[in-house]
This record gives structure tokens, sequence and C-alpha cells, in this order.
């Protein structure tokens, strides 16, 4: 198999803190989900995906029940871990993300188009991650996630920052026009015409969110990594159909 590859901010978060975007490369799926697959409910084998997050765990030195992961509803609940005796093993927990201060632990969200925010506050060291696709960037999720920063762990907003992973870009989300309204106008900074179709910036929009919970622009970094353009690095749902993988995101304190 491949060997693992994976995506880190280019300004790097503090010592002990991981952030990491994982793309398809390095696992024992087969086709359609090749090679890195993390998602149990896409038609791969359990055994393949367990595999997998193993893999994982071992690559970051972290053992796989303490890959934590979410049953993603397309939302913007985010989901509060305060309790250091988390283990995965019981059903995984309905919500669109995570805010965590306790050690040992990745928190994970998958994606195969949907956008990834990785956040932390080295002052504190609180870390998060939220699964952002339309809906639930139209949700707010992302800006969820920095206000519950604010409101649980007591931060502010100058220290946090966050990361926006790769995501299908507005060079390939083409959207309807009955989908436009639900979105925003067209002429908002996230919502494109071009050759009379309309395109959809997931990454301009979450930015957006994010500054309307109060970071700065310089506080937010926008990898703009098309998914769909890439299918040797990444999963893409739309490019290949529901029949493809999901990769994993994650950010945790050593």
């Amino acid at each position: 198999m491949a060997e693992l590859r994976f995506l880190a901010p280019a300004a790097a978060p503090p010592s002990g803190v991981l952030a990491v975007f994982l793309g398809r490369r390095g696992g024992v799926s087969p086709p359609p989900y090749d090679d890195l697959n993390v998602g149990p409910r896409v038609g791969d084998a359990e055994a393949n995906v367990l595999e997998n997050l193993s893999r994982i765990g071992k690559a970051f030195g972290v053992p796989a029940a303490r890959i934590a992961v979410l049953h993603q509803v397309h939302g913007n609940r985010i989901l509060v871990v305060k309790s250091p005796k988390m283990e995965n093993g019981a059903s995984e927990p309905e919500a669109d993300g995570w805010i965590s201060d306790q050690a040992g632990f990745l928190f994970g969200v998958r994606t195969a188009d949907c956008a990834s925010v990785l956040a932390w506050d080295a002052t504190k060291g609180i870390v998060g991650a939220a699964h952002a696709g339309w809906q639930g960037t139209r949700a707010g999720v992302a800006a969820e996630l920095v206000r519950s920063f604010i409101k649980v762990f007591g931060c502010v907003p100058r220290d946090i920052r966050c990361v926006v992973g790769p995501a299908i870009g507005p060079c390939c989300y083409e959207i309807g026009l009955d989908r436009v309204g639900e979105v925003g106008s067209v002429g908002a900074p996230f919502v494109l015409k071009r050759n009379g179709r309309t395109f959809l910036d997931l990454f301009a929009w979450n930015l957006d969110q994010l500054q309307s919970a109060g970071l700065a622009a310089e506080q937010v970094e926008v990898t703009r990594i098309c998914t769909a353009c890439r299918p040797a690095e990444y999963f893409s749902n739309r490019r290949d159909g529901p029949k493809t993988g999901r990769q994993l995101s994650f950010i945790g304190v050593r």
C-alpha cells in the first residue's frame, strides 16, 4: 500500500498540538475505497476501517481507541469533551464538531468534499474540530466552534487559530439555482457565477463564518485544496459518487 500522507497547517501549531489533514493513501481498503478509508457506513468492510484507524494511531503515537470520531449529521452541534476517561468504543455521538481540553486524544471529523475546520488556543491548551459541508456551514458550525471555545473554556478570540482543510473547491462545486437561495445570494463572496453556471466556495464561506465569530483574517489559514481535482490524493463524493471513502482530519494535544 502507498505511504500514509498528510497535510499539516503552514503556520505550525505550538509544540504539543497535533493538527493533521489526512488524504486517501496509506491504508488497506480495496477500490473504490482505496486506501485509507475511515468511513464505516460507505460499504467498506469494518475490518478495513479498523485497520486503517490502527495505522493512523501508530503513525501518530496514539492508540486507535483514542481516535475519537463522530456520527456527523450536517448540523452545528459542538460536543464538549472534558472527561479524561473517554474512550472510543461506545456508539459515535451525533454532532459535527468537538472541543476539548483533554490530552492524549485525536478529535477527528470525516470528509469527502465537505470542509474540515481545525482550531486551537495555545494559551489554554484547547483544541477543536468541525465538519462543514454546505448544510453545516449554512448552520454556522465553524462559527459555533469558535463561540464554544469562548463560552465553555473562556478563550478570547485573539488567541484562537483555525485552519480550513481540503474540500471541494469553487472550480468544481456547481450548485443548482434551486439551492442558491439556501446558501446566500449571487454576489456574496462565496456564491459565484461563471459562464452562466453557479458555483459555491466553501473555503470563502467558512472564512466568512469564522470572521463573523470574531477572528481576524490572519488568524485563519485556508488551504484551498480542491478534493475533486485530486483523485490520487483525496476522496470526493461529488466526483466519484456515494461509493467512495472518507478521509480523516484531526487535532489533539499530546
